[in-house]
């Protein structure tokens, strides 16, 4: 009873606090749009096909982050759709709009669509492969996945963390510099890691109760 009049309490902050979140990040915007618009000059954005079909004017500054914003908007709405009809855990539509808050205003909006749609996984498993598509740079050769600039940039980057002040900013940074446990890019990966993995072991939970629930009635 304690344990649930807690949670009770603390959700009621969520709603609080989110949308006064979402009203500062609209209102006092970071953005990441230099090196965004240099990957699109250049020909080598690191995300693959899909991201760029969900990202439209994704090196247009200020427009690219409102349309982000309003998608974000969108798919919380939706998702709270799925709460009410019991298919979506609660946990899950928080911590999926506090991570698009984050993105936002860390100014990493490319990545808000890679998990904007990782909750959904939870209603319909094969939506997983919608952060898959994104985030890694595929599709854009074909046999070989890594004969292009978009490849390249991801994982073959050689600026140093130095350019993040540059004229062009930070766009194919080096291996060093993304998994640099002082630099914020590692840990933007557990969190991709986390999105990615914790559907399969929320539906693996779900089919192992399922067989025990069945077992029990034989």
């Amino acid at each position: 009873m304690m344990l649930r009049l807690i949670l009770r309490y603390y959700e009621m902050g969520l709603k609080v606090i989110l949308p006064l979140a979402m009203a500062y990040v609209y209102l006092f915007p970071v953005s990441d749009a230099i090196p965004l618009y240099w990957d699109w000059v250049k020909g080598q954005v690191p995300y693959g096909v899909l991201w760029t079909w969900l990202n439209p004017y994704y090196w247009v500054g200020d427009f690219y982050q409102y349309m982000i914003f309003l998608a974000v908007i969108a798919a919380t709405a939706v998702n709270w759709v799925f709460v009410k009809r019991g298919r979506m855990p609660k946990w899950v539509f928080y911590a999926g709009w506090i991570t698009s808050i984050v993105w936002m205003r860390a100014g990493v909006y490319q990545n808000v669509t890679v998990t904007l749609f990782a909750p959904l996984s939870f209603v319909y498993a094969p939506l997983i492969l919608l952060l898959v598509l994104q985030k890694f740079p595929i599709i854009w050769s074909f046999p070989d996945l890594t004969a292009n600039a978009h490849w390249r940039c991801a994982f073959d980057g050689a600026q140093p963390y130095s350019d993040f002040a540059s004229p062009t900013g930070l766009m194919c940074s080096s291996p060093a510099v993304r998994l640099d446990p002082a630099l914020p890019y590692l840990y933007s990966y557990f969190v991709l890691a986390f999105w990615a993995l914790a559907p399969l072991v929320y539906w693996h939970m779900r089919y192992v109760v399922a067989k025990m629930e069945e077992a029990k009635w034989k």
